[in-house]
């Protein structure tokens, strides 16, 4: 109990090896771990014990103590974060060692590379961390995921194999979700085709499963998953009920270490062992070549010894009887590699806090650690070799099938495959083609009976024959193999970050019927149609410049089969004036969704139900013949039919052209969520339909037909559905009760005598919605009966009213050219005196009305300057004219654009062209007297935001300003006075410069610093004379 409230009373571990306290140098370490989990505190810790001794052992870091201050991660980005920051700012630590999980490593790795401070982590495998631009100092012992999808590909091109499919289920930043990325991007830049990936943050259900394995079987016989090991087991034993263990079908099973127990993977005693047996046979496991040696069992079986001796004083782990974990072996080799890297620093008369020093050291070193050999490649990550293991028949445990090696030779790698053992019995001994010889849907062998035994036929008309049957078949082939790729191109699939939401609104566009939808209260009534779906946005995007409507889905996940893809794929080719383009959809969740053009006057419902848009005859004339095009080309089309035909999804664009929406693919829509939706979407659906049980998703042409009457009388007597009295009310369940039930005479909506409409059109109306289907006209007996109704008049809107703009165009062209002319005149003025008093990216966006967003410029060079003794010279001076001015001037150099390293470098030339500008200037009324000038410049963050509305000003905060107004007034006369930090940066973007050491200056709020002259620069800016004259 004591040992436990030890350990839990204190956080920080702290261990030393003295020699000579007097005359040794200490590094301190901030060691990084979890508490709990296969990576926790108590299975590791003790391994930076062992690796320090070994290190001392072998002679290195003789004159240095090495001293670990542990803090608890927790495996958060957060708290790591956290005490990183801790650690550096209260411990001034001179290296990080630990933060093992990936999502602490990329927190914390930014703000320990920008401190350039040595980062080693044990185990961090995301591909993220592959970055070394950004984790400039970060080494990593455990090889990452970006390697193991390299020798994926390897094994997989090896294999002869080009179409792969993947599945996962695994949450965001696990080992799965790593693996998988770095599989996704490997296989883009490479020859391999991914045909598909199914992924969920969780495991699916057991229909779910069997719909992807469904999918799968028809597109790829080649297939990776990625779960945890209980749900494999489910996932086996479907694939075998689907017949895809039989040889013909390979699992592969990437993981990053192989699991300890091969042994008995299948085995739940649940009655299915037998057949988990058979299936895992199929399945293939790559994971790193297992640590199984000797000294590794021995390394592990002695740690928990380690844990409960001090500096730790831990016995939970020995009395768990626990051993430490395959990740102390990482843990060990990790710090021995630190304390290589650094001896080799000091010898060479290096920092030790210098960590891309450090870096470019440790990459070069090679050792045989407890881990195995390590040798690290050019971006300080460790190479890895990586087994490939089976499941052998009349065997209760997995064989070594097949070695990958990744060596290191002249700084390239070089990647060698290894056949251990061959494809045995289960795969008919050879190796299983990735595409069945006569394709999935037998496309690839040309049917039997083509005409090819015509033996009896003359020659010539034989070959005439034959000739023709070859030119078909080689037509169909190529016909369908085009249709096949199209498919699989699946150029309907979007990137849902590829979808741009505009900031405004919360990137939420309200249609015209919702702007215009006025409050009242909501019954479970005909009042209520016209207020659906206006109490909330209709989410709009920018795709690749086309505003796009983007309707979700509720849903987690979405399987799609063949005949959706084709449907989808028809969708998109679809094009016509009055039918909505189907831009695509997006499968991945969370966020399934499908776009279509977003048509910016809304619905018909929505021009419908707003009482201050008036229809006259024309405009509705011209929408009710935009609705019969558009439904002539579905029908004639590879749809057939809309099935949820309603005004509603006739859309409405800028040029008041009706679009028809929402066609095809009905299961892929939202359900309404409560009984009165549900009815009320059924106002538009034919009485054959309503009585089908189930109703068909895809409706039929007349049940269209039937739609287009209702949405007709919506049109022409401007009230929603059965309310053309605009009196009644009635619930949506009642009115569709009495559809189906076919009253005599049928219940329909009432079409009221009204001088204003055609009894033409009130018949037609009639016509279509008729009892029997049989009775209603098509979509070509439509366009004839309303071309007779219209006696040949335009029937585009925008025609007859640019036919009415033509009177007035000629007056109103030199009125507009002349006040256009004017505008642009006045609007340059006005961005010209703006451009001078803000940034032009800031006034640009100032003028969108775009809020300016405060920034963080990570690097920015800072100058202040004043000139000496000015008000002194004033007071001595006769003013010719009385004006407020200052003699301090501040500019900053990255912002607002920002220029990389080169921000010291431009604010140093300036300051050196100031200097000298200064020197040859003479005061005209006292020549004798010389204009003096102090400058001070300092380089870091800072943040930079507009501060007010009426007279916005630019400007900047943080500590880097402060600094420099510091470096200014401790600065002298005639001198330019450098941090430390401006220093280095000047250095780091230039060697030109000449600079001399001012030395120890105390400046306000942070002590003593260490200060630098700059003296001049020997390229870029030549200033004649020696240093004194002008220092």
């Amino acid at each position: 109990m004591g040992i436990k409230l030890f350990f839990w009373m204190s956080p920080i571990i702290l261990f030393s090896y003295l020699g000579k306290v007097d005359s040794r140098r200490t590094l301190k370490l901030g060691f990084i771990t979890p508490n709990s989990g296969p990576l926790s505190y108590g299975t590791t810790a003790a391994a930076t014990t062992m690796a320090i001794e070994k290190a001392k052992k072998d002679g290195y870091l003789p004159d240095t103590d090495v001293r670990l201050i542990w803090r608890n991660g927790a495996c958060s980005g957060k708290q790591a974060l956290g005490v990183t920051v801790t650690l550096w700012r209260e411990e001034d630590v001179d290296g990080y060692i630990g933060l093992p999980c990936s999502i602490a490593a990329i927190n914390a790795g930014k703000v320990i590379s920008f401190w350039n401070l040595p980062h080693f982590t044990h185990e961090s495998p995301d591909p993220e961390l592959a970055h070394k631009q950004t984790y400039t100092t970060l080494i990593r012992m455990l090889s990452p995921f970006n390697k193991l999808a390299l020798a994926l590909l390897k094994f997989i091109e090896n294999m002869g194999w080009s179409r792969v499919a993947m599945v996962t289920t695994s949450p965001a930043l696990t080992h799965c979700d790593f693996a998988s990325r770095s599989i996704e991007k490997l296989f883009l830049d490479s020859n391999i085709t991914l045909i598909d990936w199914l992924k969920r943050s969780s495991m699916p259900d057991r229909f779910t499963i069997f719909k992807w394995l469904d999918r799968i079987k028809e597109r790829a016989r080649i297939i990776i998953i990625c779960t945890d090991e209980v749900h494999l087991r489910d996932f086996m034993l479907q694939a075998e009920e689907k017949k895809m263990t039989d040889g013909d079908y390979v699992f592969i099973e990437p993981t990053l270490l192989p699991y300890e127990n091969y042994k008995n993977r299948w085995q739940q005693k649940d009655g299915n062992d037998e057949r988990a047996f058979t299936a895992f046979q199929t399945l293939l496991q790559m994971a790193l070549g297992f640590v199984n040696t000797e000294e590794a069992e021995k390394f592990r079986e002695e740690l928990p010894k380690k844990m409960a001796e001090p500096p730790w004083n831990y016995t939970k782990t020995l009395e768990n009887k626990e051993k430490g974990s395959l990740f102390s072996l990482y843990l060990h080799d990790t710090l021995y590699l630190y304390c290589i890297a650094v001896d080799r620093v000091l010898k060479l008369g290096g920092d030790p806090r210098n960590g891309t020093f450090i870096f470019d050291q440790a990459k070069n070193i090679t050792f045989k650690g407890i881990s195995g050999d390590v040798v690290l490649d050019e971006i300080g990550d460790r190479i890895g070799d990586y087994w490939i293991w089976q499941l052998r028949k009349k065997r209760d445990e997995y064989d070594l099938w097949a070695k990958i090696s990744v060596s290191k030779k002249d700084k390239s790698k070089v990647i060698e495959y290894e056949a251990i053992r061959h494809w045995g019995a289960k795969f008919g001994y050879e190796i299983p083609l990735d595409t069945p010889k006569c394709g999935f849907f037998n496309e690839l062998c040309p049917k039997e009976g083509s005409g090819l035994n015509i033996a009896t036929v003359i020659a010539i008309v034989a070959s005439i024959v034959l000739i023709g049957a070859g030119s078909a078949v080689v037509y169909v082939f190529y016909r369908r193999k085009k249709f096949e790729n199209e498919i699989d191109l699946m150029l309907w699939k979007i990137k849902y970050e590829d979808v741009h939401f505009p900031s405004k609104s919360l990137g939420s566009i309200r249609t015209l019927g919702q702007m215009s939808a006025s409050a009242g209260s909501e019954t479970n009534s005909i009042n209520t149609l016209n207020n659906y779906n206006r109490t909330s946005s209709i989410k709009v995007g920018n795709y690749k410049g086309t505003l796009a409507k983007v309707t979700y889905l509720r849903s987690e996940t979405i399987v799609l089969s063949r005949y959706d893809h084709i449907e989808l794929k028809n969708m998109r080719e679809l094009n016509h004036d009055n039918v909505n383009p189907f831009i695509g959809a997006c499968i991945d969740a969370p966020n399934i969704c499908y776009l279509t053009k977003y048509c910016s006057k809304g619905s018909l419902e929505d021009v419908i139900s707003n009482e201050n848009i008036k229809l006259d005859s024309m405009f509705k004339s011209s929408l009710t013949f935009d609705l019969i095009n558009g439904l002539d080309y579905i029908h004639h089309s590879s749809l057939k039919s809309h099935g949820t035909l309603k005004s509603s999804n006739c859309l409405i664009d800028g040029r008041w052209i009706l679009k028809i929406s929402d066609y095809g693919l009905s299961w892929f829509k939202k359900v309404p969520e409560n009984e009165f939706d549900i009815y009320k979407d059924q106002l538009w659906t034919a009485p054959e339909i309503l009585r089908m049980i189930p109703m068909p998703i895809k409706g039929t042409q007349k049940g269209d037909i039937y739609s287009f009457a209702i949405i007709l009388q919506e049109l022409y007597y401007g009230c929603s559905p059965f309310r053309s009295n605009c009196d009644s009310i009635q619930v949506p369940k009642d009115l569709v009760g009495r559809v189906r039930n076919g009253e005599t005479p049928p219940f329909r909506p009432i079409c009221p005598h009204d001088p204003k409409i055609d009894v033409n059109i009130i018949n037609l109306i009639k016509d279509c919605w008729s009892e029997e289907p049989a009775s209603r006209p098509d979509t070509l007996l439509l366009k004839n009966r309303f071309n007779l109704l219209n006696k040949g008049k335009q029937h585009n809107i925008m025609d007859n009213m640019l036919r009415m703009m033509e009177k007035y165009a000629t007056n109103l062209e030199g009125l507009v050219e002349q006040r256009t002319k004017e505008l642009v005149e006045e609007k340059k003025k006005t961005d010209l005196l703006l451009y001078r008093m803000l940034p032009s990216t800031v006034a640009d966006n100032l003028k969108m009305g775009v809020v300016v967003q405060p920034e963080l410029f990570k690097e920015v060079s800072v100058y202040f300057s004043d000139i000496v003794s000015f008000t002194k010279m004033c007071s001595e001076s006769t003013p010719l004219e009385v004006e407020t001015i200052g003699d301090a001037y501040m500019c900053a150099s990255g912002i607002p654009v920002p220029i990389g390293i080169k921000h010291a470098s431009e604010i140093a030339v300036m300051a050196l062209h100031i200097l000298k500008g200064v020197r040859e200037f003479t005061i005209k009324h006292k020549p004798q007297e010389q204009l003096k000038i102090r400058i001070g410049i300092h380089s870091g963050p800072v943040v930079a935001g507009v501060i007010g509305l009426t007279m916005p000003r630019y400007c900047l905060f943080g500590d880097t300003v402060n600094t420099a107004s510091r470096m200014e007034s401790t600065g002298e006369a005639q001198k330019i006075h450098l941090s430390h930090e401006a220093y280095l940066a000047i250095q780091s973007s230039s060697s030109s410069f000449e600079f001399s050491r001012r030395g120890e200056t105390e400046i306000k709020g942070k002590g003593l610093v260490t200060t630098f002259w700059l003296d001049g620069n020997n390229e870029a800016h030549k200033i004649a004379g020696k240093r004194n004259e002008y220092l």
